[in-house]
Parts: C-alpha cells; structure tokens; sequence
C-alpha cells in the first residue's frame, strides 16, 4: 500500500517550523525531527536556533528568522510514512500499562536507594576510566552507566527513580538494568555525552597538527545525559536532555517509550512464532509429501517385482507347454 502524500505550501512550513517544536509536529508527517529538518533545508526555510523553545518556555519573545523569497510560495509533498499497527490484543494490552503510568520522582540524595544502586556503588571500586574520563563498566555491572565521576550521583538518582517505578508498576527488575514488559525484556543504559575541550577551538583552523585525530581526541564529557532503552534492539530508542527540560523531568516520556517499545517487540515475536509455526507447518507438510512419494515408490516396486515374478512364471509356463507339445508331437 503507497504512502500518503501530504501537501502543505513553504509559507505554512515556516509558520509551523517557527510555531510548534519541530519533535512536536514532524510526527504528523511520520518523519523525525531530523527528517524534517533536511525537508526545510532543501526548501531554504529556516529553523530555530538551539536554546529558542527554551527561550519561549521562560516567557522570552526570540527574534524569528525571515522567509528567504517568500514570493516563491511553492508546494511542498510530504510522503507520509505508514506506520505499522499493533495487534489489537497487544495494542490493549500497551494501553493498559500507559494507563497506569504516573509520575517518576528523582530523590535529591541517595538515602533509601534501589539495591541495584547500592550494588553499583560497590562495583565502581573496580572499575576503570576510560580515554574520556568516563567510568568504563565490565561485563556483569548492576547498571550500564558511561559517566564521569562528576555526573555519577546525577546519574544513580535518574537510575534510582526508574528502578523504582518500574517496580511500582508490578514489572520485574533485572541487574542490568533491564526491565521486564509485556513478557519483553528491555534493557536500560545510561551515558554521559562528549565535548571538545575548550582550548580545542582556540587553535587556528589552518593549523594541520590539530585537525583529524585531534579533533577526536581531545574531548571531555559534557555533563549531558542520554538515557538508552532497549539498547540491544534496533527498536530501541534514546531520550535526551531537551531544550527546556532536563533529563529527571522526562523520565515520564521514558517509561512511555519502554511500554511503546516493549509492545514493538510483543507484536515482533508474535510475528516470529506465527512465521515458525508456518515454517514448521510446511516443513511438516513436505514430510508428508515426501513419506507419500517413498510410500508410492515402494508400493510402485512391489508391484512391478509382482508383476516382474508373473512375467518369469509365464514364461516358464509357455517353455513347459512348447516342451509338452514338442513332446508329444514325437511320441505319435
């Protein structure tokens, strides 16, 4: 089935762009926000710059970017991506659970924390830092954390907060973390983003030494967090610290896309058990074909070994009858 084609003209585009948070209405049209901003990009409309929602939120009138040629008020077709429909019974059951989410309140201190924080606590003794200054986590670490020794406490309090509602809504905590949803286990990492060091961009831009490698290298973490959901899946989604609001105020939104993912992977392995079923029924189906055709073959050969004995039989009657004849004949 063909997607839906949106049309709507460059002026409107702008005023939409310069009205509602790009992540807001690019949903209408099935595109990311990244999507539609390569859209706006290819019809020379400008965006709002970093920190502007901000801005509007605290009450702040921002300057607004003119149209480039606005007389060139051309028609832009948007291709709405058709997105795939749960199953009824999953979709439910997704409801459900979004239904019953609340509130996820961040302590300001680690008093009366999730065990898994007082575990993780205890394994950072043997941890290391790695080339960013980040904890490097091995392999069976309570919680997935890439952080700084700065962002750590921040860090334990959002996992805390999770932990904790995610038990509140009758879901089973695993070490990981992961959370089990639906029958889904959906894991959780929590990471800490990078920057370049401040006197990386005091270096002159013709100097070749500092181009390259150097560029890569010579980054510090950012003290911005990113929260991971379902990290080994290619369903999986990220939730970032926003223009306006920090990471503690989406934890929300967070255990919103953990239900919305968990109901993805449902519908997924729904879908992976009915297509073994029906491989398993039309490998079961070829072994009966295929039990049919050697039970034929073997009938096939007993008849003809059969009718192979009354060939010979008949033969060796006609040879008696000619000799019995021939016999006779020389007795008169």
């Amino acid at each position: 089935m063909p997607n839906e084609v949106k049309t709507i003209t460059r002026k409107q585009l702008y005023e939409k762009v310069w009205s509602t948070p790009m992540t807001a209405f690019s949903k209408e049209y099935g595109l990311s926000d990244v999507g539609m901003a390569k859209l706006c990009k290819r019809h020379d409309i400008p965006r709002p710059p970093r920190g502007y929602w901000a801005r509007v939120e605290h009450g702040q009138k921002p300057r607004q970017a003119k149209l480039p040629n606005p007389e060139q008020d051309a028609t832009v077709e948007i291709n709405v991506a058709e997105t795939k429909r749960l199953d009824p019974d999953v979709q439910a059951q997704v409801d459900l659970l979004l239904g019953k989410l609340g509130p996820v309140p961040v302590m300001d201190d680690l008093r009366g924390a999730h065990r898994l924080v007082g575990e993780m606590r205890r394994h950072l003794e043997g941890c290391n830092i790695d080339e960013y200054g980040r904890y490097r986590m091995f392999g069976d670490a309570p919680l997935d954390l890439k952080v700084s020794k700065a962002a750590l406490p921040r860090a334990f309090r959002i996992m805390d907060a999770l932990l904790k509602a995610a038990e509140k809504q009758g879901w089973e905590v695993r070490p990981g973390p992961a959370f089990v949803v639906l029958g889904m286990e959906i894991r959780l990492g929590l990471s800490e983003g990078l920057e370049y060091t401040p006197d990386a961009f005091l270096k002159e831009k013709g100097d070749s030494r500092y181009l390259g490698y150097y560029w890569l290298k010579n980054r510090i973490p950012s003290g911005e967090l990113v929260l991971e959901l379902d990290k080994s899946s290619y369903r999986g989604a990220k939730v970032k610290e926003g223009y306006a609001k920090n990471l503690e105020e989406r934890l929300p939104k967070a255990m919103e896309r953990i239900v919305e993912i968990a109901g993805r992977n449902k519908q997924a392995e729904l879908e992976r058990q009915e297509w073994n079923h029906q491989c398993e029924e039309r490998e079961r189906l070829r072994e009966e074909a295929r039990a049919r055709n050697v039970a034929l073959k073997k009938e096939i050969l007993a008849e003809q070994t059969k009718v192979d004995g009354l060939v010979r039989e008949m033969s060796l009657w006609r040879q008696s009858q000619d000799l019995r004849t021939y016999v006779e004949a020389r007795t008169h």
